[in-house]
């Protein structure tokens, strides 16, 4: 039964439970000690999957949440509402309003629900909790909980399910396909804390049934299993600040690049004058780009002569600037020492999400200005893992790849990628999905592109980035542009107000590629696909960095539509989720019409399995 604790948070939970026929594989974390959202595999054991169309398995993927009212204080409870199962086929969903109040060890908990909460056999009513009346059928629930000795307890609830009712003991017909021995409304069991993250529990409930539970829940941080190793400052030696010292613009430009060089950074560019020095780089050191300007400007103040007074720092990625930085060398040298504040930097420098007016100030007198870039080829290993919830069989399926990239910086502003997949683990491979339109053009098919085994060619394409006016970035791109399309792509965007707000245009030209052979078109198809998107960015809430995106436009199957998508990226994690709608009219199968792309993914940084701050993320969707 739901109460109205919720995590702390950004505290994240793995969780399984076993209670026949049901067993359960969730996630959740909570959010500003206010919310809670799960997502959860339900498998219903005492099923056998049914028909396709009728998106029938003994899978369930759904998601819930609660957000607290009121906190609970010295006299009054906290008081919590709370959804299940507002996605998937609706099999279990419910709504309640609870109390829960702690008076001394023992936690006391008191509610009424709908739906599955009150006895409802609500298989089928997907997002039922929204849109049924306020006032139906309700039911109460209540549990106690008492904490015998630190970390472990004892618990006791009032059950409101009619497990007769639940789906699971009767199938989508309400036929009984399990028999139901209930004996009382009661569950009681029992709880156990160890190492304060990992979780135990067990219980008998409504005098029938044995079940566990096992769950592990940590906090979302960037340093994880090991302390990190400080990293000591740069020191350059005397030989090199001696040959800087009588050197030309040009050959200290080429040294000071160097040295970036062999520091770790990448893409690098340097530009000296007789008084200002500009420096290009992208940060693959830190998770933190102040932290990575902070590094340049070491390398940069130990080894440039002291007549440059100025410095303009600027993080790239992709050769556009992400970052720019302009500071008088000394005050930015008193705020690496802690002897000048953030606000007294800005004040006399400028931060700046783009390189124009930095770029235009730092070539304002006839001073020749040439860059030595010190950068061809870039290399990168990307791990990445995904799980389809709902195929065909009811079953649930995942794979893992790590990418391995190489980028070639070809001419200004131009880059050649190529890119291969390796599969570590394919559970795709069998994967049923048959066409389902008549109209070729209209079967995408993507997971006959997944099933693949043996490292393939995803990528090899040629990206040329232009600066437009007013700040506008732009991209266009040509080759295989991934697994499964080849063809030509473009892209503009701009940030506005300091990075709170995008908006740009995207348009893509592609045709499929054969899946047996990576560098020949599909010759049995010879359609072309394309899309147009209107790209819409904002930060919602810029101190816990929530994020929203939006996609207006028309999708590859012809189908016009919207994607939206909401994040929060904080402590170098990130979780979101995903929503899309078109106009599905254009399909014929029943599987197609209607249907809603959605998910979920997360980034976790791969510094929580090292020993330093390190850049690198996995990708779980």
């Amino acid at each position: 039964m739901p109460n109205a604790r919720v995590m702390p948070d950004w505290n994240f939970k793995l969780h399984y439970s076993n209670a026949d026929p049901f067993e359960y594989f969730g996630t959740a974390f909570g959010l500003w000690d206010r919310a809670e959202i799960y997502g959860q595999i339900i498998r219903i054991n005492s099923l056998e999957y049914w028909d396709r169309e009728n998106k029938g398995d003994n899978n369930d993927f759904n998601f819930g949440g609660r957000l607290i009212l009121a906190k609970e204080d010295d006299y009054l409870p906290q008081i919590a509402i709370g959804v299940h199962d507002i996605s998937g086929k609706g099999l279990f969903d419910a709504r309640y309003l609870v109390f829960s109040k702690k008076i001394w060890d023992v936690d006391l908990t008191f509610g009424a629900g709908q739906g599955a909460l009150a006895g409802e056999f609500v298989s089928g009513k997907s997002c039922n909790v929204f849109g049924s009346k306020l006032f139906r059928d309700t039911d109460i629930f209540a549990g106690i909980e008492w904490e015998i000795i630190p970390d472990f307890a004892l618990t006791l609830e009032y059950s409101s399910f009619e497990w007769e009712n639940l789906f699971g003991y009767v199938d989508q017909n309400k036929a009984q396909i399990k028999e139901e021995n209930e004996r009382l409304p009661i569950n009681c069991g029992l709880k156990y804390t160890l190492f304060d993250y990992l979780h135990l529990q067990a219980g008998y409930l409504h005098g029938s049934t044995w079940s566990g539970s096992l769950s592990l829940t940590f906090p979302l941080v960037a340093q994880g299993l090991f302390s990190w190793k400080k990293k000591g400052p740069y020191n350059s030696c005397e030989k090199l600040r001696w040959q800087i010292y009588h050197s030309s613009n040009n050959e200290i430009s080429r040294l000071i690049a160097n040295e970036i060089k062999l520091q770790g950074f990448n893409s690098i560019s340097v530009s000296c004058k007789t008084s200002a020095i500009w420096v290009e780089a992208e940060n693959i050191l830190y998770m933190s780009d102040s932290r990575a300007l902070g590094h340049l400007f070491d390398i940069v103040d130990k080894t440039a002569p002291e007549r440059i007074k100025t410095v303009y720092l600027n993080l790239i990625h992709n050769n556009q600037v992400l970052q720019s930085l302009k500071s008088s060398r000394s005050i930015l040298r008193a705020f690496m020492q802690s002897n000048q504040d953030r606000k007294g930097l800005l004040h006399f420098g400028n931060l700046d999400l783009y390189k124009t007016d930095n770029w235009i100030e730092y070539q304002k007198n006839d001073e020749a200005v040439n860059k030595e870039k010190n950068h061809l080829f870039s290399y990168y290993l990307i791990p990445e893992f995904k799980t389809i919830i709902h195929d065909s069989k009811g079953e649930i399926k995942s794979k893992a790849v790590v990418r391995a990239k190489v980028e070639y910086s070809a001419w200004s502003n131009a880059i050649i990628t190529s890119e291969v997949g390796l599969p570590l683990l394919n559970q795709f491979d069998d994967f049923d999905q048959s066409a389902l339109e008549d109209n070729q053009s209209l079967n995408i098919n993507q997971m006959e592109y997944e099933k693949k085994n043996d490292p393939g060619l995803n990528v090899l394409c040629l990206n040329q980035f232009v600066e437009l006016p007013e700040d506008f970035n732009g991209l266009l791109t040509i080759g295989y542009l991934d697994q499964e399309f080849a063809g030509l792509s473009c892209e503009t965007f701009r940030y506005y107000n300091d990075g709170k707000f995008g908006m740009g245009l995207q348009s893509d030209l592609v045709r499929k590629r054969c899946k047996d052979n990576p560098v020949s078109l599909n010759h049995n198809e010879d359609s072309w696909y394309y899309t147009a998107f209107i790209n819409l960015y904002a930060q919602i809430w810029p101190a816990e960095g929530v994020e929203a995106g939006l996609k207006l436009g028309r999708f590859l199957a012809g189908d016009p539509g919207a994607r939206f998508e909401l994040r929060r990226s904080y402590n170098y994690f990130t979780i979101g989720a995903f929503f899309t709608a078109t106009d599905t009219s254009c399909f014929k199968s029943n599987e197609n019409r209607g249907h809603h792309d959605m998910g979920v993914y997360f980034t976790i940084p791969l510094s929580i399995i090292k020993t330093s701050d390190s850049k690198g993320q996995l990708r779980y969707s």
